[in-house]
């Protein structure tokens, strides 16, 4: 074999490897719950967003308000699958008082607002343009979805495709935590 032969083959089993460490990462983003990279009950990292409106969306602005952060991509078929149900239930919580923000990551501008004009979503979204809103709250899988109570504080973390009945019982517990303090 000629050295060419073998460096061609080195090239084709590196780019194996990478596949499948890619599709080990996005099957283990659907195992779920992920306790050992943010510990429930930690503060929720402060951020400031630009969002695709134009707008800023800035954590500490929600003080005391309960709030679902939902990380994702235009890329992701995870992403895709619960979009539509984000949209949908933040309609309803939007009514009780809970903020829905999506942080848009590993992306690009246009593919990532086409993703979202393609699912009607209106709730407030934004590009982490360097992955530190990301890196902060650890949501190198995606989707990743974090529950913020009243207090500041992560109830919950949710590592792939979330279905109705964790994001709505989810939502009900960080609305019903510390509603008390009102």
């Amino acid at each position: 074999m000629s050295d060419r032969t073998v460096g061609f083959g080195a090239i084709g089993l590196a780019f194996v490897g990478l596949l499948t460490l890619t599709a080990f990462g996005l099957v283990r983003g659907t195992d779920g719950a992920d306790e050992t990279t943010i510990n429930p009950s930690e503060v929720a990292p402060d951020f400031d967003l630009t969002l695709f409106d134009g707008g800023e969306f800035s954590l500490s602005d929600h003080a005391g308000k309960p709030i679902v952060i939902n990380f994702w991509a235009s890329w992701c078929p995870p992403c895709r699958e619960e979009a539509k149900l984000l949209e949908r239930t933040w309609a309803v919580y939007e009514d009780r008082g809970v903020v829905y923000v999506g942080v848009d990551t590993q992306d690009s501008e246009l593919p990532a607002r086409e993703f979202l004009e393609s699912f009607a979503v209106t709730y407030p979204n934004g590009i982490d343009t360097d992955n530190a809103v990301s890196r902060s709250y650890r949501a190198f899988d995606l989707p990743t979805t974090v529950f913020v109570d009243r207090r500041g504080t992560i109830v919950k973390r949710w590592i792939g495709a979330i279905s109705e009945q964790q994001l709505v019982g989810w939502a009900d517990e960080i609305v019903a935590r510390g509603a008390e303090q009102r």
